[in-house]
């Protein structure tokens, strides 16, 4: 009995982590998934409180970015998941803050046109 229910947890396990894997490209965040760099995005951040533009050191603070690929004298970030995860990152410490910012993310997915994404 014991065995027939070890074998249908491990059953169950192995199931829900195929459909984890098959459905993250159509979730717009998959964290946890097994393949990085699927998409490589190159970012700036322009947020500002009360006007005041932070510098990279305020927007590594606040967001966790610009922490190991950030090019000073580009001013850009490199990605090495989707870049939806940043832009949720930013969302979430917005949505949170006492004192939220004007965000501007200008980035480029796969060497493509710039795209904009702003807050609020």
């Amino acid at each position: 009995m014991r065995e027939r229910l070890a074998g249908a947890a491990v059953g169950v396990l192995f199931a829900a982590q195929a459909v984890w894997i098959a459905t993250g490209p159509l979730r717009p965040h998959s964290y946890g998934n097994w393949a990085p760099f699927h998409e490589h995005a190159t970012y700036t951040v322009d947020a500002r409180i009360d006007g005041v533009r932070l510098d990279p050191a305020g927007v590594r603070a606040r967001y966790g970015c610009y922490a190991h690929f950030y090019d000073a004298a580009t001013d850009r970030d490199w990605q090495l998941n989707r870049m939806q995860h940043v832009l949720g990152w930013i969302e979430r410490v917005e949505r949170s803050s006492a004192h939220p910012a004007e965000v501007r993310v200008r980035y480029r997915i796969d060497g493509g046109p710039e795209q904009l994404w702003e807050w609020p």
